[in-house]
């Protein structure tokens, strides 16, 4: 995949919508979480046969990444537990669900990754070990996510707005450690690097293609 075909498919992914009404209703704010649609058509696009993301949460991602790519294996990471009934519904989509540190988990996914998604504790720290244990696993022509590098000033000029690291608001202006990660992310690693604004309004995604 190239640039041009990633920015495509991320536009295009805004217009269609075809999830069930089930896995819409997991996303309380379709216009802010739409990135998750956009998941949906690149996970189409690419017929991955492995996706890794780090970062649980409620198990939103890992089941619109299931929604796009019904025989890919999925393997989604988290240090804690959501909701049962979200683990129940995880379960039920035949997802792997591994409890443990994101940097220590790798050791247990084998094969090559077609798409991951790094969206686990944001500090710099966490996310430069992240990169280092998930990274040499990456299949040619695979793509990696990178959530929050950037908090977009122009959308919330005013105040504290956006959630960057765990319980911590960002400062208008403030870098946050997965901005400063992405600097050196961006130019060691994959062939093309790729800061899309398009997914989310207040923040944009990085992009490595491979």
């Amino acid at each position: 995949m190239d640039k041009q075909t990633l920015l495509g498919i991320v536009k295009h992914s805004h217009d269609e919508d075809d999830r069930p009404t089930w896995l819409a209703d997991m996303v309380r704010r379709p216009y802010s979480f739409r990135y998750y649609r956009a998941f949906v058509a690149l996970a189409r696009h690419m017929n991955p046969a492995l996706i890794v993301e780090l970062g649980t949460n409620t198990g939103a991602g890992a089941l619109h990444f299931r929604h796009g790519a019904p025989t890919a294996k999925i393997v989604t990471v988290d240090i804690t537990k959501t909701s049962p009934h979200r683990c129940k519904l995880i379960e039920q989509a035949d997802i792997e669900y591994i409890i443990k540190d994101s940097v220590e988990a790798a050791s247990q996914v084998d094969g090559k990754i077609d798409m991951i998604f790094y969206d686990a504790n944001h500090e710099y720290s966490n996310v430069m070990a992240e990169v280092a244990a998930w990274m040499p696993k990456m299949k040619e022509g695979g793509i990696a996510f990178f959530d929050d590098i950037r908090y977009n000033v122009e959308v919330r000029p005013q105040g504290k707005s956006y959630v960057s690291t765990h319980n911590k608001l960002l400062e208008v202006g403030e870098e946050t450690g997965m901005f400063r990660a992405w600097t050196e992310i961006s130019e060691q690693h994959g062939k093309e690097a790729v800061e899309v604004k398009e997914m989310h309004p207040s923040t944009s995604f990085g992009v490595i293609l491979f």
